[in-house]
């Protein structure tokens, strides 16, 4: 699923189309790589092979594994953003909103578990090294999901929808409730033939 945009090569030279077909791959790669095997067990090596291709050719691209993981998480993170804005935009109530998004979250684990379980990789800091601290375009939009939630909670504590809450504290309540739990389903092997609507109403 990443570089949704790849099929627009409109107006680019057989060069620069090659040249993003080729980081696609790549990038595809690692990712299934990154969620299967978890980023400090999978090699430079191992995202060659599976991407079908010389080792050089990643080193044309990224200079470390680092980078590979840094790029496929601001792909997935500017997706995951971008479908929130859709979501805060079209939704009146914030209960109404908690509930459409965590109907979202779950659509986005079905239909993209490999980028779900690396968002939930950083979330819980399982990795080595800090991917916001590499990347400003990461730390832009992980920011600006936080400033999403943070708008239209306060909105909601003026509407006398909720309690005056610690905004920081109900933010991060809400997204861990979700992809907490839909991890937890995933580890324990009870992810298939969910029903969405039956378990966010449960969650919510």
């Amino acid at each position: 699923m990443l570089f949704r945009n790849i099929s627009n090569l409109e107006g680019l030279s057989r060069k620069e189309r090659e040249k993003l077909f080729k980081k696609h791959e790549i990038l595809s790669a690692a990712l299934k790589l990154f969620a299967n095997k978890g980023y400090e067990k999978t090699t430079l090596d191992e995202i060659a092979s599976a991407a079908e291709f010389g080792k050089g050719t990643l080193y044309n691209y990224f200079s470390n594994k680092e980078e590979i993981f840094v790029a496929i998480l601001e792909e997935v993170t500017t997706g995951y953003l971008n479908q929130l804005k859709s979501t805060f935009d079209s939704t009146a109530s914030l209960k109404e909103l908690i509930l459409n998004v965590s109907k979202n979250i779950f659509k986005f684990f079905i239909e993209r578990t490999e980028e779900f379980i690396l968002m939930h990789s950083v979330r819980t800091q399982t990795i080595s090294f800090d991917p916001r601290e590499k990347s400003e375009v990461l730390r832009n939009n992980l920011d600006s999901i936080r400033s999403l939630y943070r708008q239209r909670i306060s909105d909601a504590i003026k509407k006398n929808e909720i309690i005056d809450v610690d905004l920081d504290s109900i933010q991060l309540l809400i997204q861990s409730m979700f992809f907490g739990y839909l991890h937890q389903l995933y580890m324990c092997g009870a992810t298939e033939n969910l029903d969405v609507d039956k378990e966010c109403e449960f969650v919510v």
